[in-house]
């Protein structure tokens, strides 16, 4: 790595200090805007000057300061007449005007590293692995005030707080409001939101909870029948909430039959429902209909949505073998796990492998994976085809190798 001493603050002393464009420079130009869709960092960049957007490709963006534009934007033997520091100070008229104070920590971070000689780094130096936010979670009465900071950790065991080289952004502002250092103030309401920060491609976020205001609910009323009640139970009283009061069977009659056949209870099956008294009764009538042949109708409909049963792209009668396999393998009561490896693994004649079809519907890799992460994994990839995810920690590296 590319070695040189630098002024320290204190005149009376000396500092010398190793640099990386990516890990020292590159948080600043997120932090600061300048690689974002809306300046330099949209597709055909911004007054000649383009940056990948959120810093994704630090190698192109490292060559577009110290290659092009002779030279101009990056002078070690003058690094405060480069444009990259003029432009960025304001000094020098910029349409964006003035983002970093001439003489303010990251203005002098910048003219350290140009008079350094503008170093790229080496494939040795430290990269960032992880970033964690302090707190994760945190219950909290409106009015609170709270300081985040973020960790990252680095390819060497190295761990450092990066806070202030963060972009930070709230999912609802009108809980919680965050600003550029990190410094959360909770609204007035109750409710929960996150609050996501973003360091060189790695995403993290905290959890903000205000609960409802008056006495605590206690344990009563929050029955447990499975594990999934175990955990919404926990979430409603960290919100000071109850849960609904048990529905009728009125009620829980038409919502059961909407759910899982999507029809209606016909007038004598409403009837001999609501007289039972059995106390398994409610049980009794989700085992029922999950054997009906309208299960399999309904979901296997839902389901040819989601795997593109397309038959103006398969024909009809291709289209139709595909849908009957979808909906042979809800009838068959198939693991979901199962049901999705025989889908992607299929292969053969499609006569005889149907789930083949999915590959003559989606016959581009990335549509392939952006199908198959949305609908088997609950993620959205597609935005790293072209960026790291904005909001997430999918990178490009993990789109294409997701492709492949």
């Amino acid at each position: 790595m590319f070695v040189a001493g630098i002024e320290a603050a204190n005149p009376q002393s000396a500092a010398v200090r190793t640099f990386n464009f990516e890990n020292d420079i590159s948080p600043l130009l997120t932090r600061y805007g300048c690689n974002s869709s809306p300046c330099h960092g949209k597709a055909e960049g911004q007054n000649g000057f383009k940056l990948s957007v959120f810093g994704y490709d630090a190698l192109t963006d490292y060559r577009a300061f110290t290659s092009e534009s002779r030279g101009r934007r990056a002078s070690a033997a003058a690094p405060e007449q480069s444009l990259f520091l003029a432009k960025a100070s304001g000094t020098m008229p910029h349409q964006g005007g003035a983002r970093i104070p001439v003489g303010s920590v990251d203005y002098e971070t910048i003219r350290a590293w140009l008079a350094a000689g503008t170093p790229f780094g080496t494939t040795n130096d430290a990269r960032v692995v992880k970033v964690e936010l302090e707190p994760r979670e945190r219950i909290l009465a409106p009015g609170t005030k709270l300081q985040l900071r973020v960790n990252a950790t680095y390819s060497d065991g190295r761990k450092g707080d990066v806070t202030r080289f963060c972009v930070f952004q709230s999912n609802n502002d009108s809980l919680a409001k965050v600003d550029e250092n990190g410094a959360v103030v909770i609204g007035s309401l109750p409710g929960q939101t996150s609050i996501m920060a973003r360091y060189l491609g790695e995403v993290t976020s905290f959890m903000a909870i205000v609960p409802r205001p008056g006495k605590p609910v206690g344990d009563q009323g929050f029955a447990e029948f499975n594990f999934i009640d175990k955990h919404v139970n926990a979430h409603l009283k960290k919100l000071n909430l109850r849960p609904s009061e048990v529905c009728d069977d009125a009620t829980f009659l038409r919502r059961a039959y909407l759910d899982i056949i999507g029809t209606l209870p016909t007038a004598d099956e409403a009837r001999r429902f609501i007289t039972d008294k059995s106390a398994d009764k409610r049980a009794r009538l989700v085992d029922a209909l999950l054997e009906r042949p309208e299960y399999a109708d309904f979901w296997a409909l839902k389901w040819a949505d989601l795997l593109r049963v397309d038959r103006q792209k398969l024909g009809q009668r291709d289209a139709y073998a595909y849908y009957r396999w979808i909906r042979e393998q809800f009838a068959a009561n198939r693991p979901l796990d199962q049901f999705a490896r025989a889908l992607i693994t299929a292969e053969g004649p499609l006569d005889d492998a149907p789930a083949g079809h999915f590959y003559k519907v989606v016959t581009r890799p990335g549509d392939m994976a952006n199908a198959v992460s949305q609908v088997f994994l609950g993620v959205r990839i597609a935005c790293a085809e072209c960026h790291h995810h904005p909001f997430d920690r999918w990178s490009q590296t993990d789109y294409y190798g997701m492709s492949g």
